[in-house]
């Protein structure tokens, strides 16, 4: 699904860049009724690309948290993960 949020999130970024230049084409034209429907319709495309892109966002983010360790179990060791500092810390953790 990510690959095709991606995609579409590109043809809203390209159909943004379209309809900004219809719109900047029909006002110097002085034809504000087609200006107004450019813009309307970037609008759409604008609320769009941001819903792809945070739905990737939140596909990235659950990807992420499947391969990091579990935390919980990192906590419970944590005696184990502090770096030795001291001969005593040595000899308690090598014997």
């Amino acid at each position: 699904m990510r690959m095709l949020h991606e995609l579409a999130l590109a043809v809203h970024s390209v159909l943004i860049f379209g309809h900004s230049l219809g719109a900047i084409y029909n006002f110097k034209r002085k034809n504000y009724w087609q200006t107004a429907i450019h813009f309307a319709a970037g609008g759409y495309d604008v609320w769009a690309a941001n819903n792809h892109l945070k739905e990737i966002r939140k596909e990235v983010s659950h990807e992420r948290n499947k391969s990091q360790p579990d935390r919980i179990a990192l906590a419970r060791n944590v005696e184990l993960l502090r770096p030795l500092q001291t001969e005593d810390d040595y000899q308690r953790a090598y014997g």
